[in-house]
């Protein structure tokens, strides 16, 4: 395999005693990257059909921006510094050449937790799914359980004054901790709940004792009592919750809300001493981000109508992975 502009070039021969076609494939893999990456990756293939004993040059296209994956922290597409593995192979599971790349890209920096972040831009989760934040447009996270979790990996963290929460629907809490699910509990915001799913209101919540660093911060979705009990009638249309694509690192006890949905969360975000409130920003729409894109890899999309009992959480704002604010 050797290095052409615009991509790179493969011998192929055909050594059998029959004409024959195959399918010149080109894999990457990033061996190194803030957020978890496939193990290949198809950039390029090419079919080719030769004669008994015929040797050709196939090239296979790859450029540095076919590189890119969506960097959750950011709403943007990144390419990373870093070697990345480049194959050659009639199939994924028979790689017939490889090579290294050095590719001088960006580092992504810790999450802004100044600037307001996305619910769905999450990095883990368990007992959540996605749903929609209003009937126009826009993307929540419901909690199926009591207990369910998303995870911000690798927040700057620092003095935070307060968390604000704009929620909808059914009763219930939203937890800021750092570490895990069970980690040191930073603040808590609660809702008495709203009369449609579409119908927000703000709440907030002092908090406290937030380090200086970076660190891993955990919104929990709690379930108020009263919303927690499931009515029989209703336990067999549960959601079944979204298992996570990496083992979660805290496996408690979770109780099913009540009805399909549960708590969600849409937008996260904190306010810091240091004084500048920032307004959310719109999610990315369905052209910018393809539903490949958007359904990580072990995560499955789907839709399900909302039911009045459901409660979201469309912004959110605290001192790691949502929007924090500082005053």
């Amino acid at each position: 395999m050797k290095r052409v502009d615009g991509g790179y070039e493969v011998a192929v021969t055909n050594t059998g005693t029959r004409a024959g076609d195959e399918v010149v494939q080109l894999y990457t893999h990033q061996r190194a990257s803030r957020d978890e990456q496939p193990l290949k990756q198809l950039k390029a293939y090419e079919r080719v059909s030769l004669e008994p004993g015929r040797t050709k040059r196939v090239r296979l296209p790859l450029r540095t921006k076919d590189l890119a994956h969506w960097d959750v922290t950011r709403s943007k597409w990144v390419v990373e510094s870093g070697t990345y593995d480049v194959q050659v192979g009639a199939s994924s599971a028979d790689i017939r050449s490889r090579t290294a790349l050095g590719v001088k890209g960006e580092t992504v920096p810790p999450r802004d937790l100044a600037r307001t972040t996305r619910a769905e831009n999450f990095d883990d989760y368990d007992g959540t799914r996605l749903v929609d934040e209003s009937k126009p447009r826009g993307t929540a996270v419901s909690a199926s359980a009591d207990g369910a979790w998303l995870e911000f990996a690798d927040a700057r963290l620092g003095p935070a004054a307060r968390l604000t929460a704009r929620v909808a629907g059914a009763a219930g809490a939203v937890e800021v901790r750092l570490g895990s699910p069970a980690g040191r509990l930073l603040g808590t915001a609660t809702a008495d709940g709203t009369d449609s799913p579409y119908a927000y209101e703000t709440v907030t919540a002092p908090l406290r004792n937030v380090p200086e660093g970076r660190g891993d911060v955990y919104l929990v979705l709690r379930c108020a009592a009263r919303a927690c009990a499931c009515p029989r009638s209703r336990c067999a249309e549960r959601v079944r919750p979204a298992q996570p694509r990496t083992a979660p690192r805290w496996a408690g006890p979770a109780r099913p809300c009540a009805g399909p949905g549960g708590l969600r969360t849409a937008v996260v975000s904190a306010q810091h001493r240091a004084g500048l409130r920032h307004e959310h920003s719109a999610s990315p729409s369905p052209e910018a981000v393809p539903a490949a894109v958007r359904a990580a890899p072990g995560r499955t999309a789907v839709t399900v109508p909302p039911s009045p009992e459901d409660a979201r959480v469309a912004t959110i704002a605290s001192s790691s992975g949502f929007t924090l604010a500082a005053r």
